[in-house]
């Protein structure tokens, strides 16, 4: 076996995005139901066109002004009311651009929560430069400049990581340290849902982590993949000889193909969805977790995760009937490695269906939901995810 080490991240944002986005390495099962469906372009002037035509894209409508081009920030359907909004955008700016084009982001009732990442034909995404974002009217408006390009324009809150490129990222790891690629159900649109699972069947204990509940949360997705990553780096040595690893990299992959803010297809936040299981990833999530968690002692449930600034939520350590070591010492392993710390959020509501409750009230196991801050930088996020699969070791691991 290759154990040659490979950054999949790295290779994947410098070149893949486009690549798979356009072919055959995409999970949909019915090509009828990717977003490249959307063809038409929004607002044309000038042979400038804005569009969203491509995995990812947001949900915006368009309107010409005197100045440029006007976009809405729409959020998807929703069933229930809206919890943490994620006010996502994703679109393109393409044709002959002689001079700047002056891009008017209207949130409407909501803020602006991402900063503008910008990618010009093959190149490498870069953040917009402070002087070519304009925030008005108490966040509600964004004015954005873009620089006049010869090559077409992607313009996106964060750097695009389609379901085509997780599946990259995925199929690569798994290749590469021999890991089995389980597709354990279909989302509402009739994508793959896939699994990575390591480990002998029949090991006494398990280990779970997942991320990509909610579509924009891309710094939690890169911690995640860092864990990984450094989990399955060791799986060779003895001391995990007799524990099962379960990994899901894309939970939501219709919300985050769709260019969503928070829900799946049905219009439901997935993470709200652990008891009830009204919608098909959580449900056949369940069932595979339920399945290589039967017989064996769920060490740890690690939930990746984005929002304002780095943090994890967590049981209170007192909960009855709980090992707390493997929490505590991330805690304690997380204070010393950054400053200011990330908050550390003790708290449970047996109401409301998260995957870390869930896990406390289905495995009495110390369920965490790990949240990057938006604004973490790619190496912050990175390093959170090794020092959780380093604490991981150093807990279960040591003898």
């Amino acid at each position: 076996m290759n154990l040659t080490p490979i950054n999949f991240r790295q290779r994947r944002l410098a070149g893949a995005v486009f690549v798979c986005a356009l072919g055959a390495c995409s999970t949909v099962s019915d090509p009828q139901t990717q977003t490249a469906a959307r063809t038409e372009a929004l607002c044309v002037r000038d042979q400038v066109s804005i569009r969203t035509d491509f995995p990812v894209g947001g949900q915006h409508g368009c309107a010409l002004r005197e100045d440029g081009f006007a976009l809405t920030v729409w959020p998807e359907a929703a069933v229930d009311a809206r919890i943490n909004p994620s006010p996502w955008y994703a679109f393109s700016v393409e044709g002959n651009e002689e001079a700047e084009v002056n891009i008017t982001l209207d949130y409407g009732s909501h803020r602006h929560r991402y900063s503008p990442w910008i990618k010009s034909g093959d190149s490498d995404w870069r953040k917009m430069k402070d002087a070519q974002v304009d925030v008005r009217d108490e966040g509600r408006i964004a004015v954005l400049t873009v620089p006049a390009s010869d090559h077409n324009q992607i313009i996106a809150g964060l750097p695009i990581v389609s379901v085509a490129d997780t599946d990259v990222w995925t199929r690569e790891i798994a290749e590469h340290h021999g890991l089995e690629v389980v597709e354990y159900g279909q989302s509402i649109e009739g994508r793959s849902l896939t699994a990575l699972t390591a480990g002998p069947e029949d090991a006494g204990s398990v280990v779970i982590a997942m991320t990509r509940q909610h579509p924009p949360e891309l710094n939690g997705a890169i911690a995640f993949e860092a864990f990984v990553e450094k989990v399955v780096a060791r799986l060779g040595e003895p001391s995990f000889a007799n524990t099962r690893f379960v990994f899901f990299p894309m939970l939501n992959p219709d919300g985050v193909e769709n260019g969503y803010w928070r829900h799946n297809m049905g219009g439901v936040d997935l993470n709200r969805d652990w008891f009830s299981l009204k919608q098909p990833e959580i449900r056949t999530a369940e069932q595979l977790i339920q399945r290589e968690a039967a017989g064996k002692d769920m060490l740890a449930f690690l939930d990746f995760h984005s929002t304002w600034s780095t943090l994890v939520y967590f049981h209170p350590f007192s909960t009855p009937n709980t090992d707390s070591t493997f929490p505590m010492a991330l805690k304690a392993a997380l204070d010393e490695a950054f400053e200011p710390s990330p908050d550390w959020i003790s708290s449970h509501n047996d109401g409301k269906g998260t995957s870390k409750n869930w896990a406390l009230q289905t495995f009495r196991t110390p369920g965490m939901t790990i949240e990057l801050g938006d604004g973490a930088s790619r190496s912050e996020a990175e390093r959170v995810g090794e020092i959780t699969a380093d604490t991981l070791f150093e807990v279960f691991f040591t003898e």
